[in-house]
């Protein structure tokens, strides 16, 4: 699938015709740089080379991102993804790529950091599996604590050593 993309991708871009759905460019100035993003939606139609294996898809879309920081050359990254939405916009397309960008800082940062999880080994069985679901309700328990001003792991930390903290904790997701 990923070849057939991007070789539909390339296909537009050497034959110079405006045969995307939908293109639009944003610029911001955000953490301390220059961002230029460009998204392309192309519809998926006779593009796929397994039909049946991919009968759901709709629309190829492309983001290409440019990052400026002062004194450093930029750095360029391409991603690309699939849709089953017919007639995408590439406004809406941008909106919901950068949403997903989310979901990694928003959970898999806080797994990552406040339990270190890509340092976790464990490989037994189903273990693995079972220490993923602990750790999502611990992140939910740790989130429903109100007035709690710090981070995941300190308060996580702080849980681990006090008794009030911990039965705040514990205690939160009764309400």
């Amino acid at each position: 699938m990923f070849e057939d993309i991007d070789i539909a991708f390339h296909d537009v871009d050497i034959a110079g015709k405006d045969e995307f759905l939908s293109q639009t460019e944003t610029e911001a100035v955000a953490h301390g740089r220059d961002e230029y993003r460009r998204c392309e939606v192309l519809s998926a139609k006779s593009l796929v080379t397994h039909e049946e294996k991919w009968s759901h898809v709709r629309t190829f879309i492309r983001v290409t991102t440019e990052r400026r920081r002062v004194k450093k050359d930029p750095e360029t990254h391409k991603r690309l993804y699939i849709s089953d939405i017919e007639d995408l916009s590439a406004e809406n397309a941008l909106a919901i790529t950068r949403k997903h960008g989310s979901v990694e800082n928003r959970l898999h940062g806080v797994l990552d950091i406040g339990f270190r999880e890509d340092e976790c080994r464990v490989y037994a069985a189903n273990a693995a599996e079972n220490l993923v679901v602990v750790r999502h309700l611990a992140v939910n328990l740790l989130r429903s604590v109100e007035g709690m001003s710090d981070g995941i792991a300190s308060t996580r930390q702080e849980a681990a050593w006090t008794d009030s903290v911990r039965e705040r904790v514990l205690c939160a997701s009764l309400k």
